[in-house]
């Protein structure tokens, strides 16, 4: 019997075979995600709701007057990756080299801080003054603060997405910046990429057919950006919603969180409060199903990033999504 995870896996070990999952996530996230689906036998259809790309020459100037005094700053909180890259990459045009970023960085004396996996991305790049909280999440760092004492009288740089392009921003950073200046801190939003709307609705007419005529069996969110995106791409959520009355397709979101953020562009509203697993909603037979990390805890309230819920253990999240496809 050749290995389950060996290039001659039996193809019924494969248990998304067949399936074909839309997947909404751009490029950035996408790749290690479809991957992850082929390898578990399904038939991956991306349709890149969202694009995620540096930030306009317009805004340039703005953010590297920020990031050339970093010095007056007592923190910095990356809460994605995709802003860890871009801070790095505009202190390395600011600078003038890689290792120039670096010293800027080191000479600032400011308190690095990564959520989860990002960290080590952080530490890769050459950044070694890292911390990250336990919980990882925003809230989560928040609370570290204050548990360090740290929170009161910090000022705190928040590098983070300016969403644009007729989205809406999901509630994760304002409540971040909120938190911070509950806490005591003063934090300092700047605006280092951007996320927009991604795809051109004429160009995907064929996935919308695909839809439309019961051929996709699930459609994987990583984001809230990427349910507005798609409801824009499909000519309004009630195209959607046909999809999973007509032919039970699955709406499947990385955490109960993104999941809720999901609901209003998409005209359902996910359960909360559900035990690890998958969580399940009905309203007009719409279904929506959540899945949560195995090791990260869940607490009222609080708010998590796509990684959390996937990206970082995807073959968590892809048995799970199998499950509920064959319920489907």
């Amino acid at each position: 019997m050749a290995s389950k995870h060996g290039p001659l896996q039996d193809e019924k070990l494969m248990p998304l075979l067949g399936k074909r999952i839309m997947i909404t996530a751009p490029r950035q996230y996408a790749t290690k995600l479809a991957s992850c689906l082929i390898a578990a036998g399904a038939r991956p259809v991306w349709l890149p709701s969202i694009t995620i790309t540096h930030i306009t020459r317009q805004n340039l100037s703005a953010v590297s007057k920020q990031l050339g005094n970093l010095s007056q700053y007592s923190d910095i909180a990356f809460t994605s990756r995709n802003g860890i890259h871009a801070v790095m990459e505009l202190l390395q045009g600011l600078h003038g080299s890689h290792d120039a970023a670096l010293h800027a960085l080191q000479e600032c004396r400011a308190q690095c801080w990564a959520l989860g996996a990002d960290a080590e991305a952080l530490r890769s790049l050459g950044v070694q003054n890292v911390q990250t909280p336990p919980e990882a999440s925003t809230q989560g760092l928040v609370r570290e603060l204050q548990r360090q004492g740290r929170a009161e009288g910090a000022r705190v740089l928040c590098p983070v997405p300016l969403v644009t392009g007729g989205l809406l921003e999901p509630p994760v950073v304002p409540r971040f910046l909120k938190a911070l200046e509950a806490a005591g801190a003063e934090a300092t939003r700047l605006e280092v990429y951007q996320t927009a709307s991604g795809s051109d609705p004429e160009a995907c007419k064929p996935e919308k057919q695909l839809l439309l005529d019961g051929s996709i069996h699930a459609i994987a969110f990583t984001s809230t950006a990427e349910a507005q995106g798609l409801s824009r791409l499909m000519g309004g959520a009630e195209v959607v919603a046909e999809a999973m009355n007509e032919h039970g397709v699955v709406l499947a979101a990385h955490g109960p969180y993104s999941a809720a953020g999901a609901s209003l562009p998409l005209a359902c509203s996910p359960a909360a409060g559900v035990s690890v697993g998958a969580g399940v909603t009905r309203r007009r037979s719409v279904r929506t199903y959540f899945f949560r990390s195995r090791t990260t805890p869940v607490t009222g309230g609080e708010d998590y990033r796509a990684s959390d819920f996937g990206l970082t253990r995807p073959d968590v999240w892809i048995g799970r999504l199998h499950s509920v496809v064959k319920v489907a």
